[in-house]
């Protein structure tokens, strides 16, 4: 293999950028749980996701039978349905995931919780 790589140096090239996209979007996902939780991660993967499959059978003329149709609405009511689910509970439903916002000490307070200290 390291001698593939040698005689394609655009190979390398290739590798290290993949890498840094790899790790700048690892950045993303950390943060995103960190700010909004790990349900609105899932949805955002989902969504994104769901779009990739719409986008690919629209541009590429993919055939599509019943039984994927049926997904497809299957995952678009599903999403529909929590989406309104949230605006129903309104903005206090929580970014953390547990029902509230976390507040500016809340990481330091779980991290003290964790370790055995007072909260």
């Amino acid at each position: 293999m390291l001698g593939f790589m040698a005689r394609s140096p655009e190979l390398i090239r290739h590798v290290v950028l993949m890498s840094i996209c790899s790790a700048v979007g690892q950045l993303f996902i950390f943060h995103t749980i960190k700010q909004f939780g790990p349900l609105v991660f899932a949805t955002i993967q989902t969504v994104r996701q769901f779009l990739s499959v719409v986008l690919s059978i629209v541009l590429f003329a993919h055939p599509v039978n019943p039984g994927m149709c049926f997904g497809i609405l299957v995952v678009f009511v599903s999403l529909g349905a929590q989406i309104a689910d949230k605006a129903r509970q309104g903005p206090d439903c929580g970014a953390n995931g547990h029902g509230r916002k976390m507040g500016a000490d809340e990481p330091q307070r779980s991290e003290r919780r964790r370790r055995g200290g007072t909260p």
